[in-house]
């Protein structure tokens, strides 16, 4: 996908009227990465009505404007939902709602009061230079605090600890930190591969 693409919805995420299956509309520009800015298009006015964020996976590239919007079967909306997760897996880790621990310490994590072993959901998986963004639960204050990780210091989890945060040992904690490191090295791959191919 590229600036100027005409897209068309093909999942919607959020069950919004603003996303539903089948809308249409023009890619503006990229924000963050894997997702994007589109104008919708108006059937009935002809115009432009409005712009919306959305993930890469949830369209797909047409050859020109159709000339109305298309209804779907129910089959067809489940093929979509497929592509959708097919997409979803391929782009990035992580899922919204999915539980995660910090795997890694960094001063900008200590600065909130959490560090490895403390655990949260992903609220949202548009990542933005690297980061998404998560609640992290304090299990004392049984608050949630809203941070921004970068998305090699995460990893999923099953369910949550007993024993929140778990306590690692020193060797642990080194396998975690190298398999951190590995994954920055993955994902800068990744970035610079997308940067050559799209110009961003």
């Amino acid at each position: 996908m590229k600036i100027n693409d005409i897209v068309e919805i093909i999942y919607n995420k959020d069950g919004g009227n603003r996303t539903e299956i089948g809308k249409v509309g023009i890619i503006k520009h990229p924000f963050g990465n894997y997702n994007w800015l589109v104008d919708i298009y108006n059937f009935t006015t002809g115009k432009i009505e409005y712009g919306e964020e959305l993930k890469e996976e949830q369209l797909r590239v047409l050859d020109n404007m159709p000339k109305e919007n298309r209804e779907y079967t129910a089959n067809e909306i489940e093929e979509f939902r497929k592509i959708y997760e097919v997409k979803e897996g391929e782009l990035r880790n992580f899922k919204e709602y999915d539980l995660v621990e910090i795997i890694r310490d960094r001063p900008e994590y200590a600065e909130e009061g959490f560090g490895i072993g403390d655990m949260g959901i992903i609220y949202s998986n548009v990542e933005y230079r690297g980061r998404i963004h998560m609640l992290v639960r304090d299990m004392q204050e049984e608050e949630d605090t809203e941070l921004s990780v970068r998305r090699e210091d995460v990893r999923i989890v099953d369910k949550w600890y007993k024993d929140h945060p778990k306590k690692y040992t020193d060797q642990e904690k080194e396998s975690l930190l190298r398999w951190s490191e590995e994954r920055a090295k993955f994902f800068k791959q990744k970035d610079e591969e997308r940067r050559k191919k799209y110009g961003y």
